[in-house]
C-alpha cells in the first residue's frame, strides 16, 4: 500500500507559498509607492520595467530569508512543523510577526530617508543610534510619539491577526497540492543566491544594469542596500604615495617637494603686540539661503547681516559635508571626512591624534563650549585632538535645559563671555550651537527676542518648512546679538578674531535666491555664511571666491598674525591668491562627490559611471556639447584627486 503524503507538510508547503506570493505583492506596492512619491521630473515611466523586474528578484530574496527556515525546519522535524505542534505554530506565527515588522519598519525608514536624502536607507542612520539618549529625547519633543508607538502596536496585532486567519484557512480546506517540500526549499535557496551562475546576487548588481541612479536605487530594497552598505562603516584604504597625485598636490598645496605629506611652514607678521584671541562659533544648520545675507525678504538673521557688514564675509563658503559631527571633524581637522557610512568620530583608528591648527598657538588656553553632552556623535573624540583642551558641556552652566540638546544658544554665549572675560591669559574657543535644530525650542529666556511672523506660503517660498523653524533661525541671530553686545563691553573683545560658520546647511528650495544648481543639485545643503569679525583691526570686505570648512583655522591663523606649520588640506584663503578657488563635496549617502568652482559645480559618482556639471552663478549662456565636455574633462582629475588626498589623510595624517 502506498504511503500517503504527510498532511502538515502539504499544508505548510501551501502556506508557505501563498506567503511567498503576499510578501512580493507588498513589497512590489512598496515599489509603486517610492516610482510615484520620487521618481524625478526627467525620467518617465517605461523605463522603470527594468527596475521592477530586477526589484522582484531582490525582495524575492528576502522573502526567501524570511520563509525558508519555516519550510525548511518545518519539512524535516515534525515537532518544528506548524501544523503538527502547537508550540511551533505560535513559535513561526510570532517569528512571521516580528520579521514582517522588521521588514515594515525598514520600508517605512527608507520613505523618509528616500524623501530627505534622495537615495535608499543606508547604513548611515545608524549614526543615529549610537547616541540613543539623544535621539530618544529628540523624537520625542518633536514628534507625537506615543501616538506612533501606539499605532506600530496595532500593526503589530493586525500582522498577527492576518497570519493566523491565513493559517486557519489554511488548515481547514481541503488541499490538493503535490508540490514536495524540497522542490520550495531548492526554489527559496535560488532565490536567495539571487544569480543561475558563480556569483550571488548583490547591491552592485543594480548598479551595473542601469546606469541611472534612481532606477538603481528603485530596484534595490532597503535590506539589501542597507546591509549591503554596513561594510562601508569602515575607511576606504588608498594608496601610501602621495606622489601619485604630485601635480594636484603641488598646483594646490603648493607643495613642490616629493616627500609623503603635504606640510607647509607658514610665517606671518603678528597682527599686534598683544596675542589675539580666536573665537570660532560654530553655528547649527545655518544654511546660507534661510539667512538674511544673501537677499531674502523674510530677514531672519538681522544682526548677523549687520555683523557681515563688518567683517571679512565669504559669500562663496561651503562645507565639505552634511552633519554636524562631520563639520565640527572638517573645522578642527582641516579633513574632509570622505570615510562613507560612519562617521569618523566613531572610528577610533581615524579619530585619535588627528592634526588642529589650535595647537600651533602654545600661550593660548583653548576652550570648547557645548550646550549639552560631547558625547553625542563623540564630539569629545574630535574635540580632544586640541591639546589641554577644556570642554564645557552639559552639568558645567548653572542653567538648565531647554530641550535635549541642552542648555539655549544665548546662555551658553553668556557662559562663553563670562569664562573670557576672566581669562588672564590668551585664549582660542570653539562655541557650537544646537538651538536652530529640531525640536525648536523657543525657552522662557528667549521670551525677549522679537520674532516677526510670515505667512506660511511666504516661508515656504524662501525655505522653511514651518514657523518653529524660522522662529529657531532667528533666535539664533538673538543670541548671537547678545553675546556680541556682552563681548564689546568687555577688555578682551577689541584684541578678539570672531569667525562665524555653519556647521552644514539645510536642503530646500533655494530657487528664490540662488541658481538651480542650490536646490536641483542641493548646494543649500553644504552652503554657508563664513564672517571673520575684529573691527579693531580688520577692514570689512565682500569676497566671493569659493572657500571650503576646512580653511577656517588656517584663515583665522593667518588673519591674527601666526605663524604655524600646517600638515592639514586648509589653506589660508585671506591674503593669497589662487587660480583654483575650490570647494570638495561628498554626498555620503549617494555616493557622489564633487568639486565647486567658482562658477561651476562638478559632480560624479562612485558607483556608478555618471558625472555632470552645472553652473554656479545665474548666467544667459548655454554651454554647447564641446563645451560640457571639456569642462567635465577639466574638473574630472581635479575631483579624483581631492578625494585621493583627502582619504589618505583621513587615514594617515597625525598630530
Amino acid at each position: 500500500m502506498q504511503q500517503q503524503p504527510n498532511p502538515g507538510k502539504k499544508l505548510l508547503v501551501n502556506y508557505i507559498i501563498k506567503l511567498f506570493i503576499y510578501f512580493t505583492v507588498v513589497f512590489f506596492l512598496f515599489r509603486v509607492v517610492s516610482s510615484l512619491l520620487f521618481m524625478p521630473a526627467s525620467i518617465n515611466v517605461f523605463p522603470f520595467i527594468g527596475s521592477f523586474l530586477l526589484g522582484f528578484i531582490y525582495d524575492a530574496k528576502w522573502v526567501a530569508i524570511l520563509l525558508l527556515p519555516i519550510i525548511s525546519l518545518g519539512s524535516f522535524f515534525s515537532f518544528l512543523n506548524m501544523f503538527g505542534n502547537k508550540f511551533a505554530k505560535w513559535f513561526w506565527i510570532i517569528y512571521l510577526v516580528l520579521g514582517s515588522f522588521l521588514y515594515l519598519f525598514m520600508f517605512c525608514a527608507d520613505f523618509g530617508h528616500f524623501g530627505y536624502v534622495g537615495t535608499r536607507l543606508n547604513a548611515s542612520a545608524l549614526n543615529f543610534f549610537e547616541d540613543p539618549n539623544e535621539m530618544i529625547g529628540m523624537l520625542f519633543e518633536t514628534y507625537p510619539m506615543p501616538l506612533i508607538l501606539l499605532s506600530l502596536l496595532v500593526v503589530l496585532f493586525f500582522v498577527g491577526y492576518l497570519f493566523l486567519k491565513l493559517y486557519n484557512a489554511i488548515k481547514n480546506a481541503i488541499s490538493n497540492s503535490n508540490i514536495k517540500p524540497i522542490w520550495v526549499i531548492i526554489i527559496l535557496a535560488f532565490f536567495i543566491y539571487g544569480k543561475p551562475w558563480v556569483t550571488p546576487l548583490k547591491r552592485s548588481d543594480a548598479m551595473v544594469v542601469f546606469n541611472n541612479k534612481f532606477n538603481a536605487y528603485l530596484a534595490l530594497n532597503p535590506m539589501q542596500n542597507f546591509f549591503t552598505t554596513l561594510q562601508m562603516r569602515n575607511p576606504i584604504l588608498t594608496e601610501n604615495n602621495l606622489s601619485l597625485h604630485k601635480n594636484f598636490i603641488q598646483n594646490y598645496f603648493g607643495v613642490i617637494n616629493n616627500t609623503n605629506n603635504i606640510t607647509r611652514v607658514v610665517t606671518n607678521k603678528p597682527l599686534s603686540d598683544t596675542p589675539i584671541n580666536i573665537v570660532i562659533v560654530l553655528c547649527e544648520s545655518l544654511s546660507g539661503y534661510k539667512t538674511s545675507l544673501f537677499s531674502s525678504p523674510l530677514n531672519s538673521t538681522p544682526f548677523l547681516k549687520t555683523l557681515s557688514s563688518e567683517s571679512v564675509f565669504y559669500t562663496r563658503a561651503f562645507t565639505p559635508h552634511f552633519g554636524t559631527a562631520r563639520g565640527l571633524f572638517a573645522l578642527t581637522t582641516g579633513i574632509p571626512d570622505v570615510q562613507l557610512s560612519k562617521f569618523s568620530s566613531r572610528n577610533e583608528g581615524i579619530i585619535n591624534s588627528k592634526p588642529c591648527l589650535l595647537n600651533e598657538l602654545k600661550q593660548h588656553d583653548k576652550y570648547y563650549f557645548l550646550g549639552g553632552s560631547a558625547s553625542f556623535n563623540n564630539f569629545k573624540g574630535i574635540v580632544n585632538n586640541i591639546n589641554n583642551v577644556k570642554i564645557l558641556e552639559r552639568g558645567s552652566f548653572c542653567v538648565p535645559d531647554v530641550n535635549t540638546w541642552g542648555i539655549s544658544d544665548k546662555q551658553l554665549f553668556l557662559a562663553a563671555n563670562s569664562t573670557f572675560k576672566n581669562s588672564s591669559k590668551p585664549f582660542a574657543a570653539i562655541i557650537q550651537t544646537s538651538q536652530n535644530h529640531r525640536p525648536y525650542t523657543v525657552s522662557k529666556d528667549d521670551s525677549t527676542c522679537n520674532f516677526k511672523t510670515y505667512p506660511n506660503d511666504s516661508l515656504k517660498k524662501y525655505g522653511f518648512g514651518s514657523k518653529d523653524e524660522y522662529n529657531a533661525m532667528q533666535l539664533f541671530d538673538y543670541s548671537v546679538q547678545q553675546f556680541i553686545e556682552a563681548a564689546k563691553k568687555e577688555t578682551y573683545f577689541n584684541n578678539t578674531l570672531f569667525v562665524f560658520i555653519g556647521d552644514h546647511g539645510i536642503p530646500g528650495n533655494a530657487s528664490a535666491t540662488f541658481p538651480p544648481a542650490w536646490t536641483t543639485d542641493k548646494l543649500s545643503e553644504e552652503h554657508v555664511p563664513l564672517l571673520f569679525y575684529c573691527p579693531k583691526y580688520l577692514q570689512p570686505k565682500i569676497l566671493t571666491q569659493v572657500v571650503s570648512q576646512i580653511d577656517v583655522l588656517p584663515t583665522a591663523l593667518t588673519i591674527a598674525g601666526y605663524s604655524y606649520t600646517n600638515t592639514t588640506m586648509g589653506r589660508n584663503v585671506y591674503n593669497q591668491q589662487y587660480t583654483n578657488n575650490l570647494a570638495m563635496i561628498i554626498y555620503h549617502d549617494e555616493g557622489d562627490y564633487g568639486i565647486v568652482s567658482d562658477s561651476t559645480y562638478y559632480i560624479k559618482s562612485i558607483d556608478f559611471k555618471t558625472e555632470k556639471i552645472v553652473p554656479t552663478i545665474y548666467t544667459a549662456a548655454i554651454w554647447s556639447s564641446n563645451v560640457t565636455a571639456a569642462l567635465k574633462a577639466q574638473y574630472n582629475p581635479l575631483a579624483d584627486n581631492y578625494l585621493a588626498v583627502a582619504r589618505w589623510c583621513l587615514v594617515n595624517t597625525k598630530r
